[in-house]
């Protein structure tokens, strides 16, 4: 998963460059279903959400999932994460 940053010259979008998000458990792990939000008051933040489809009990993308949110407080340049907000809950947890 990546995001694309650009910026208007003159009525002419130019892009600017790319930053690639990574699943950064295991080569089995996969991110999907993204979403991003951006501040308009020039703070510079932004947050993109990605869904891990994790490896479970020894097969790949085998879960229902982890949602999982990255982070920029300088226009996208670089990026903090990821932090999961909610644990995959495809296997229940041993006590």
């Amino acid at each position: 998963m990546s995001v694309h940053r650009g910026h208007f010259v003159n009525g002419v979008f130019n892009w600017e460059d790319v930053q690639a998000f990574n699943a950064p458990h295991t080569p089995d792990d996969f991110y999907d279903k993204e979403a991003i939000a951006t501040a308009k008051d020039g703070s510079g933040a932004g947050y993109v959400s990605v869904t891990n489809f994790i490896k479970v009990c020894g097969f790949p993308q085998a879960g229902s999932g982890q949602i999982e949110i990255w982070r920029t407080h300088d226009s996208g340049a670089t990026w903090q994460g990821p932090a999961v907000v909610s644990p995959d809950t495809t296997t229940p947890k041993r006590s």
